[in-house]
């Protein structure tokens, strides 16, 4: 046994007697969310026809893309505005970014977002 994901793993030789468990050190519970933010969050999934979460982890941080990407979406946040965006940034280097349809969160992980969605 071997803890890796199949998945995400380089093509290389193993033996057939090698299994991937992937996740065996993940941790299953989450912390629930600051009772401001929860209600944020559920206000914002009870307007419009639906919510978007955008989030790229903690591997890709969004405040290091370039400036032009970070343009990009919000002017595609601005294309559909009967949907709300959730979005994980990190930074307030978005001069002028924040717009009706979009609310910048830092939120520590999407867990912890997905326990105040609708079901």
């Amino acid at each position: 046994m071997a803890n890796t994901n199949d998945l995400y793993e380089m093509p290389r030789p193993i033996l057939a007697k090698v299994i991937g468990i992937g996740g065996v050190g993940m941790v299953n519970e989450t912390k629930p969310l600051p009772e401001a933010l929860s209600k944020r969050i559920t206000k914002i999934m009870d307007t419009g026809d639906g919510a978007i979460l955008l989030s790229f982890g903690s591997v890709a941080p969004a405040y290091k893309m370039p400036m032009e990407w970070k343009k990009i979406f919000l002017a595609t946040f601005q294309r559909f505005p009967k949907y709300q965006f959730l979005v994980r940034y990190e930074k307030d280097d978005i001069a002028g970014g924040r717009m009706s349809t979009s609310v910048e969160a830092k939120v520590a992980s999407k867990n912890r977002v997905r326990l105040v969605t609708k079901e």
